[in-house]
């Protein structure tokens, strides 16, 4: 029996001379890397270091980001599995991955949600106790209350029961008839002293909900989902309100029989500290918050996924040490668990490579579907599938690579032809046989094109809906079947063609699985074993050019300059106002798609040809999107009439490696008339041809000197 010893760290910036702290945080995560490699190093021999490396953290990024290319390194250079969290963004739509998440060799882990959850009881009448054994019996553990439409279940962030015993349930509508599009956005007129406000989720952030229903004297808010699950409302620390989540058939429930009673409906609830088992509605599918892929530059992410919706697990003792979480932190620590035990079942054989267990993994998983369909949810939204633990110990067949990234039409195989490796490593020959199993076509752009939808739409091959039928992948087999001898492997060569153009109306992911089924050749006959023998190998790909896609996000808003006290400037105006080092022109602009490198320089008002340098603090590489829909969501930089970088060093050499390259040998422009030109590099663009830039150009500026 093998042993396993399990450290936790946390990394704590001890290094002051750093002004922005993500920089900090990204040498302090270095530092703490090289400390376990060198650990490991030393000490492997004795049984001492660190085979497996689960990081639970993360931002928006690129595979070049310095978490991800460390966690890559940690892979390739030091011989570790690495899992990481995909992130917590899924309410933002595609392209929000994490870094370390998104590094190439990193094993990025979404969420899918569990079969149960515990929750705690609120009652306005009798409940009835289905017996111990047929709840065993239905579950297999523990007790259960019938659910009824006297008896809800709701969850806290705090994993603490209300604070309150009897509530009064109401709305906020005066009329209880509210606008459930934007529940709780507004200001109420409504008297809620000593009250539980019923919120719908949406619209807004929850601490605007929340801080409407205290502003009108609420004791407490229940927020019910606009999603089929629960999720727990986040509460900043200075709300001292009590809030709630359930679902949103509950608070559908509740809120019809509160308008039974007119405007003045209301229901009063019994909040118990009783937590009980309640089935998931949502379980075995992906979470909602679970972050949609694809990378940056169209890599399959994330690449597996693991249970992490309503987890109960371990929890700092001082806050009570057990609580139910949710979060892509949590399924990808199952992930790190799932490689330690596929090391111990090949502890007898030689050490097998972190790059050998993530193809095992992947090629092993098991795709979900979508909630309440048949149709399988998109790869770049769950990866390979659901974590298979039993068939990845004991699997005898690895297919590499183990996902095919078809990238944009512009970057598709020559004539559309993929290769892969299946590799026999069974004790006996075996037939293998291959189909395709699409996957949801998912939208992703709105009706313009412009930018990702914060929802997705997924397509249903077939589908009556016209909107909802997008088309999948075709796939081209050389042949239906093959033998492999034992130990031996055989290359193949498929060809994968993106869905018919005619059904697109606007870019969509397409994705799918290449599915071998192994059938082991004995003499009496050809046998499915067990459902270890199929393995897959997910596919994605995109049905436009990236380098099409517009960069900056151009609406009412953005992109502007503003003035130091926040008035825009038009063409018409721009000039009336002139910037010095006390007065800054304010540039703000948004971000439709992730880009590899964004700069900004001053030009002549009257040739815009004519570049004096870039602004300082005026270069960014490798930015995350923002997020449209959210006017507070946005990049800001400020321009007092300096220059420093002459951006054709820019454009004519690799990327910089420091943006405090801006910051020395700046000099200040004369007197004088100028604009401000921003310019993105648009995906799998050319950084030295100015046409593959997505650029905006201000209006003329007047610029006063010091």
């Amino acid at each position: 029996m093998s042993t396993v010893t399990f450290g936790a760290y946390r990394s704590v910036s001890i290094i002051q001379i750093y002004t922005v702290s993500e920089m900090a945080s990204d040498f302090v995560l270095f530092c703490n890397f090289w400390m376990q490699w060198n650990f490991t190093r030393r000490y492997h021999h004795e049984g001492y270091g660190d085979d497996v490396i689960n990081l639970s953290l993360g931002d928006p990024g690129w595979p070049e980001s310095a978490t991800a290319a460390l966690g890559d390194k940690l892979v390739t250079h030091w011989g570790m599995s690495v899992s990481a969290s995909a992130g917590n963004d899924g309410s933002k739509g595609t392209f929000e991955l994490s870094a370390p998440s998104v590094g190439k060799n990193v094993i990025s882990v979404a969420s899918v949600d569990n079969l149960c959850l515990l929750a705690f009881v609120a009652r306005t009448a009798s409940d009835r106790l289905i017996s111990e054994a047929l709840w065993r019996e239905t579950w297999g553990f523990g007790k259960h209350y019938e659910k009824s439409p006297q008896i809800i279940e709701y969850v806290t962030e705090n994993d603490k029961a209300l604070n309150i015993s009897t509530g009064v349930v109401t709305t906020l509508d005066p009329n209880n008839t509210p606008n459930l599009a934007l529940d709780g956005c507004t200001p109420t007129t409504k008297d809620l002293t000593g009250k539980v406000a019923l919120i719908k989720r949406g619209g807004c952030l929850f601490i605007t909900k929340i801080t409407t229903a205290w502003e009108a004297g609420a004791i407490a808010v229940l927020i019910f989902n606009n999603a089929p699950d629960i999720e727990a409302p986040s509460v900043p620390d200075n709300i001292t309100i009590e809030v709630a989540g359930i679902s949103a058939s509950d608070g559908a429930t509740i809120l019809a029989e509160i308008q039974q009673g007119g405007p003045q409906g209301e229901v009063v609830f019994n909040f118990t500290e009783e937590e009980i088992e309640f089935p998931n509605p949502t379980a075995g599918t992906i979470s909602s918050f679970s972050s949609w892929g694809l990378s940056a530059e169209l890599d399959i992410k994330p690449d597996i996924s693991a249970p992490g919706g309503h987890i109960f697990s371990t929890f700092p003792l001082a806050l009570g040490g057990y609580a139910t979480l949710s979060g892509t932190s949590m399924s990808s620590p199952q992930i790190a668990g799932v490689i330690a035990l596929v090391l111990q079942a090949n502890s007898d054989k030689n050490q097998i490579s972190p790059l050998k267990i993530r193809d095992i993994l992947l090629n092993t998983a098991r795709p979900v579907p979508m909630y309440q369909t048949n149709t399988t949810d998109s790869v770049a939204h769950q990866g390979s599938g659901l974590v298979n633990v039993y068939d990845a110990i004991l699997s005898k067949t690895v297919i590499t690579p183990s996902k095919l990234e078809l990238n944009d039409t512009a970057h598709l195989a020559f004539r559309n032809v993929y290769n892969f490796t299946i590799s026999n490593n069974g004790d006996g020959e075996a037939i293998f046989s291959f189909d395709n199993a699409p996957a949801g076509t998912v939208k992703v752009y709105n009706q313009s094109g412009f930018f990702p939808l914060e929802k997705p739409i997924v397509g249903i091959e077939n589908s009556t809906d016209g909107d909802l039928d997008l088309g999948v992948a075709s796939v081209v087999f050389p042949m239906q079947s093959f033998i492999i001898p034992a130990n031996q492997s055989a290359n193949i060569s498929i060809s994968i063609f993106p869905p018919p153009a005619p059904k697109l109306d606007r870019p969509v992911i397409y994705s799918g699985y290449i599915t071998i089924l192994r059938t082991e050749n004995t003499s009496d006959a050809y046998t499915i074993t067990n459902a270890s023998t199929l393995v897959r190998v997910p596919y994605a790909g995109i049905s436009s050019q990236l380098r099409d896609l517009p960069i900056l996000n151009r609406n009412a808003i953005f992109p502007t300059v503003t003035t130091p006290y926040g008035n825009p400037l038009t063409n018409a105006s721009s000039t009336s106002f002139v910037f010095n080092s006390s007065h800054p022109a304010i540039v703000l602009y948004q971000l439709a798609s992730p880009t590899r490198l964004l700069f900004i320089d001053a030009v002549d008002a009257r040739n815009t040809s004519h570049s004096f340098g870039l602004i300082p603090d005026g270069l960014e590489t490798f930015l995350g999107r923002n997020d449209p829909q959210d006017e507070t969501d946005f990049q800001q930089v400020s321009w007092s009439g300096k220059v420093g970088l002459d951006y054709t060093t820019l454009v004519s050499e690799p990327l910089p490696g420091g943006i405090e390259l801006l910051a020395n040998k700046t000099k200040l422009l004369p007197a004088g008339k100028y604009r401000l030109v921003v310019r993105a590099l648009k995906g799998f663009g050319n950084q030295t041809d100015f046409v593959d830039y997505d650029t905006w150009r201000s209006p003329v500026l007047a610029v006063g000197g010091k």
